[in-house]
């Protein structure tokens, strides 16, 4: 759908998916906005606010996984990613990824 004025169409969509609960549909919608439009710190932000749901993977690794089937994650999303998986002591899924070409490589994320 790129056509101009989508934008703002992706953008409502996203919202409201995240105010109704749906995190997979709100992933999905973010992972595939035109340009990367919903690919940045908020989005990021905005999944990490999102409470979890019991038996569920935090809001905010839902997201950080449908951008890896999809394709490679920006330079933000791999820090991002990186932190809690290292917290959580599973550095071979970083080396995994790496390994992929699914991280994009940065003296941050090398920290």
């Amino acid at each position: 759908l790129n056509l101009s004025g989508a934008d703002d169409l992706y953008a409502a969509q996203f919202n409201n998916l995240i105010l109704a609960g749906d995190v997979p549909g709100a992933a999905k919608v973010a992972a595939e906005s035109p340009k990367g439009l919903l690919r940045t710190p908020a989005t990021i932000m905005r999944f990490q606010q999102v409470p979890p749901v019991a038996g569920q993977p935090q809001p905010v690794f839902q997201y950080f996984s449908v951008l890896l089937e999809k394709g490679k994650l920006n330079h933000l999303e791999s820090v991002e990613l990186a932190k809690p998986v290292i917290q959580q002591g599973r550095a071979q899924m970083l080396e995994k990824w790496l390994g992929e070409g699914k991280l994009e490589m940065s003296e941050e994320l090398g920290d």
